[in-house]
């Protein structure tokens, strides 16, 4: 006998954010794919698309390598051959995801462009799935081609010890790029069957991958645990066969085809795929050839494990639900109602032989490179409950995650974690020992601190250099005597009106430049090049704004739409501060600092056995339609560094209710 469908309603508050109310879970994710098709439905489905290796059938020449990497990676294939084996958690949830989506789409086909389809259980699986081998990829993808790589994130909790109120508070505050990949929604989820979860999540993702329910809080930052490896193969001249163990093997061809829009065109592309044992091949050189092995290559139950996440209500739920290890990286930190905060590096590790280094591509014509297996989860670097009742992890190793963690590198593989501090990790670790007795408006404020760590190292070398050189430097105008004393008297804040802030970043720009690939440079020479830059960046912001005195929020920015918006903290690749962005393209030639990713989801959580709070900000608004209000809604408020407070009660919800649907859902 059918069963009666269920009433499923969408709650808005005033900043756009929705609050999905349902009998069931499954009737909740129903309009979690209806919401999210609302705010997003145009880069959500290019998500879609791009899980598919179709996006250059959309965005054009520029995506074709895109396309290119997620067939090599047989994305769609081995989420559709694999079907079967997914969990019957993982399969409801994107059925009845994909079916609040498609109502949508329905609703709105006349409005949508030709190339949007029906979406299937499969492409939120396939998404969730490539996110998820990107960040595995990561690592080992810079064995080939080093770069820069923006793995900036802040996160850390406090027990009730170390707070006024008794309660543990917990701040989380990731750093990507603000791109439709990357990009966090905020959202809440709540069911008649124990489902009450809220935070942030990625377009086209129908869980919450950060954030807090009724009982606990969670957040991640990307690790340095190696969840991935390049292989080194002997490939014979027409790269027909490779070498393993004294025996020459075939190399796995593949044709693909991709499609490629120019205009109203669309043209094809053919490509070859070459795979050994160990995985896609990357790279050809000659006679070698370079294949990358990854942990995450055959888990597609991510949504299943965040699922469980987001239903825990203690310490060991969250555990069990980690074990699955489904997620291959990220370093968790975590806290709840009860008193408990909680670490782990957790890494979908495999086991290898310490007789390589790891850190680069290893032979792969020996069975001495194989994996034996993965470690598990209880061996990863963890710890609970620390004396100093305090936790942090700003991409740094887990042995200080806190003042004497008793983590010691050595008792692990240098594979699982190997040491790494950041200036960030020193900013946070010394507040966090100095202040014994911490509030909300405490948290609110050294997540948004500026303070600059870069140029607390090495603005006084500028300074230094200066008083070392200045009997020989040419200084008609002043300039240089100016920006000088700019600098000294700066006290390395990055806010809005800096003016050191906007010398250092300009100087730092050029200093990179002409240093770049110089080793050993003796003393006196590196004066030089230090007062050298200087010299540009004077010159730089004299010809652009007719003198020094530029505040820091005149060119550093984000921008919205028409609309731009000053930003206070770091900025551009090196510099570094608590709050901070990415300024991928640096220094324009217009004198602008533009920034395109940085803190993305920032949240703070106040968690007391009978309420748990929460203020929250996105760097723009919670909806990706130009033409509504919540389009930008949020970029005045994270411009001036503040945060909005969070709706999680019916009370609060009402109180702020703005809209409200009501849809369908008919049970599967």
């Amino acid at each position: 006998m059918p069963k009666s469908p269920l009433e499923v309603k969408i709650y808005r508050d005033r900043f756009g954010v929705p609050h999905i109310y349902g009998q069931t879970d499954l009737s909740v994710f129903y309009g979690f794919g209806y919401a999210q098709a609302e705010d997003h439905i145009i880069p959500m489905l290019m998500n879609f698309m791009e899980a598919k290796g179709r996006i250059a059938e959309i965005l054009g020449e520029e995506y074709i390598e895109t396309d290119y990497k997620t067939r090599l990676y047989m994305v769609p294939e081995k989420v559709k051959e694999n079907y079967g084996k997914i969990s019957e958690d993982t399969k409801r949830i994107s059925e009845s995801f994909s079916k609040g989506i498609n109502l949508y789409i329905s609703e709105h086909q006349e409005t949508l462009p030709e190339w949007v389809e029906p979406v299937k259980p499969e492409d939120i699986i396939g998404f969730t799935y490539l996110v998820m081998l990107r960040w595995c990829e990561a690592s080992a993808s810079q064995l080939l081609e080093p770069g820069p790589i923006f793995e900036s994130s802040n996160q850390w909790v406090v027990a009730p010890n170390r707070t006024v109120n008794g309660k543990v508070i917990l701040s989380m505050d990731p750093h990507v790029g603000w791109s439709r990949l990357s990009y966090f929604y905020e959202a809440h989820l709540r069911s008649a069957e124990g489902l009450n979860v809220a935070g942030g999540t990625f377009f086209g993702m129908p869980v919450i991958a950060l954030g807090h329910n009724d009982h606990i809080a969670w957040s991640e930052t990307m690790n340095i645990s190696d969840a991935a490896d390049i292989y080194e193969e002997k490939v014979n001249k027409d790269r027909t066969k490779y070498l393993y163990e004294g025996e020459w093997l075939d190399i796995k061809r593949k044709e693909i085809t991709i499609k490629v829009r120019k205009g109203d065109v669309l043209r094809k592309e053919k490509r070859t795929l070459y795979y050994t044992h160990h995985g896609p091949i990357l790279k050809f050189k000659d006679e070698t050839a370079y294949a990358i092995r990854l942990s995450h290559w055959d888990c597609y139950d991510t949504i299943s494990e965040f699922y469980r996440i987001n239903k825990s209500t203690n310490l060991d739920e969250f555990k069990q639900a980690l074990s699955m290890l489904e997620i291959p990286t990220f370093n968790f930190i975590y806290g709840d109602i009860y008193g408990n905060i909680y670490y782990v590096c957790n890494c979908r590790c495999p086991i290898r032989s310490e007789k390589y280094d790891w850190k680069k591509p290893v032979p792969g014509w020996t069975a001495e490179t194989e994996w034996q297996g993965f470690l598990p989860f209880d061996q990863l670097p963890q710890i609970e409950n620390p004396p100093s009742g305090f936790l942090q992890n700003c991409n740094n190793d887990p042995s200080d995650v806190t003042v004497d963690s008793g983590i010691k590198l050595e008792n692990y593989p240098s594979y699982v974690a190997c040491r790494r501090v950041t200036g960030r990790t020193k900013r946070l670790l010394t507040w966090l020992h100095a202040h014994k007795k911490i509030t909300v408006r405490d948290a609110r404020r050294i997540s948004m601190d500026t303070y600059n760590m870069t140029a607390e190292e090495i603005k006084p070398k500028i300074l230094q250099a200066y008083e070392n050189l200045r009997c020989t430097l040419s200084d008609p105008d002043g300039h240089m005597a100016q920006a000088i004393n700019i600098l000294r008297e700066w006290d390395n804040f990055d806010s809005l009106k800096s003016l050191g802030s906007t010398i250092f970043a300009v100087w730092f720009h050029y200093y990179t430049q002409i240093s770049k690939d110089k080793t050993n440079i003796p003393a006196e020479e590196k004066d030089r090049l230090i007062m050298e830059a200087l010299r540009r960046a004077i010159s730089f912001l004299t010809d652009k704004f007719g003198h020094l005195e530029v505040p820091w929020g005149l060119i550093h920015k984000m921008k919205r739409g028409e609309k731009e918006y000053p930003l206070s903290g770091a900025s551009i690749l090196g510099t570094e501060s608590l709050h901070v962005t990415l300024a991928e393209k640096g220094l324009s030639e217009d004198g602008e600092i533009l920034a395109n990713g940085g803190s993305t989801f920032m949240m703070i959580v106040e968690l007391g056995k009978r309420t748990v709070k929460a203020w929250s900000i996105v760097p723009f608004g919670n909806s990706e339609d130009p033409a509504s209000k919540h389009y930008a809604d949020q970029a005045p408020i994270f411009s001036r560094n503040r945060y909005k407070m969070t709706c999680f009660t019916e009370r609060s919800i009402l109180r702020n209710l703005e809209s409200e649907k009501t849809l369908t859902f008919d049970q599967l």
